[in-house]
């Protein structure tokens, strides 16, 4: 059952199918639990039914329940509100079991086109951007499309796009990182929605055609077996474990300003637990030496038996937090200056495992981009890649893997502030 549908009028023949579905799948490897409905109630019969034919108590009669939080929110809100648990109006959705808990990602420019038409994209269309995005229910045209001009008002749709994938991967890995910090005082989360069935502006981690979005790299970074995060509200650094065992480790964090200049760094070491989150230390943004006007970055780097095995790239700015009903916040607005970084040039290399991206100039890249192109010149969709839309800091490389790459493909590199003539492709 669901919330949007009546009871039957003949409750006998609802029964019976009942009993047919729970005979089809109730010996099924993965089963758990039974649940009559969402978000509404069971027809009367049904719970008896289902534990005779099951031999289980493992029974909830509808989604919000039992511990079970009511979903919400899966559209997009102040990245901000995650943090202090205040995403929904309704009260706590991070302690408990949260079973729809997400935001959403716009596609790539390129892969709108597939499926709307120029001049409802830009200037946007509102009415066709809801249409596209499930008749609203993602909000895309509202908390999305502000957070998206924090990065300052576009002209070209291509980019207002390219800026979503930035504001859009800081909301996913907010979240998650959210979770990380609650993991042992919360029973379970689940993410609603990382795919979508139609071509659709709502899209999420991955597009229609499975195109990989800045948010799915975001996630993955975030929900790496062994992490170092940042946290925008108490601005303080924290080590997460996803695995058994306890792990001694060294967390190492660098400032940098407007102009790549690092301004502060430190590193601890820490014992992380099996299953855990640890806090190493906080970073001093309200001492006079850190009080930066201009968007700056946060690089953290987590090293094991002098080997480093993760990283993490964060960019912030000055904006205050004024709470959840606004746009407001250092992981939210105040990006306008990023289209200004200061150039840098990049090396595409070819590898046997895909390509190799160094930053040879002497500013950070920011949001460093890999595709592949086929001999008509269209981009390759989809195409899996290990790794994109990261930073690199200047002398930087990162080796990008790709799977399933077709013969003849061309790599291309770009990032927000390099020199496009002085890239290198093969």
């Amino acid at each position: 059952m669901t919330g949007d549908t009546k009871h039957p009028d003949d409750p006998g023949l609802y029964l019976d199918n009942v009993a047919q579905q729970v005979k089809r799948i109730r010996h099924h490897a993965s089963l758990a639990h039974w649940v009559a409905s969402n978000e509404s109630t069971e027809v009367a019969g049904t719970e008896e039914l289902v534990k005779r034919l099951t031999g289980t108590t493992s029974w909830m009669m509808q989604s919000e329940c039992g511990g079970v939080h009511d979903g919400s929110p899966y559209f997009p809100v102040n990245p901000m509100s995650y943090y202090e648990d205040t995403a929904s109006p309704r009260g706590s959705r991070v302690y408990g079991f949260s079973p729809e808990y997400g935001t959403c990602a716009l596609p790539a420019a390129d892969q709108c086109r597939t499926f709307m038409p120029e001049n409802l994209l830009w200037p946007m269309n509102v009415s066709a951007w809801k249409y596209r995005e499930g008749g609203g229910f993602d909000q895309l045209t509202l908390f999305h499309h502000r957070a998206v001009n924090g990065y300052g008002e576009s002209r070209t749709f291509d980019e207002y796009a390219r800026k979503s994938q930035a504001a859009d991967a800081l909301a996913h890995r907010a979240l998650w990182e959210t979770w990380n910090m609650a993991r042992n005082e919360a029973t379970g989360v689940l993410f609603w929605y990382n795919n979508t069935p139609i071509p659709q502006l709502g899209s999420h981690a991955w597009d229609y055609d499975l195109d990989q979005t800045a948010s799915f790299f975001a996630q993955k970074n975030a929900l790496e077996p062994l992490h170092a995060q940042y946290e925008y509200l108490s601005n303080r650094v924290c080590v997460v474990s996803d695995v058994y065992g306890s792990h001694d480790l060294t967390v190492r964090a660098e400032v940098y300003d407007f102009e790549s200049r690092k301004v502060w760094e430190n590193e601890v070491k820490v014992k992380v637990e099996g299953e855990g989150c640890t806090d190493a230390f906080t970073i001093p943004f309200s001492a006079s030496s850190l009080n930066l006007s201009h968007p700056h970055f946060i690089k953290l780097r987590l090293i094991e038996g002098g080997k480093e095995i993760a990283s993490t790239f964060y960019w912030r700015s000055a904006s205050k937090y004024g709470g959840p009903k606004t746009v407001t916040g250092p992981c939210v607005v105040g990006f306008e200056k990023l289209s200004e970084l200061p150039k840098t040039t990049l090396k595409l290399e070819r590898t046997e495992q895909g390509a190799k991206v160094t930053n040879t100039g002497d500013k950070i890249a920011f949001m460093v981009n890999v595709q592949c192109f086929g001999k008509d010149g269209k981009r390759i969709v989809p195409v899996h890649y290990s790794d994109n839309y990261f930073a690199l800091l200047p002398r930087e490389f990162r080796a990008v893997a790709v799977a399933d790459l077709p013969d003849g493909a061309e790599f291309r590199v770009s990032a927000w502030n390099a020199v496009q003539e002085d890239f290198q492709r093969q």
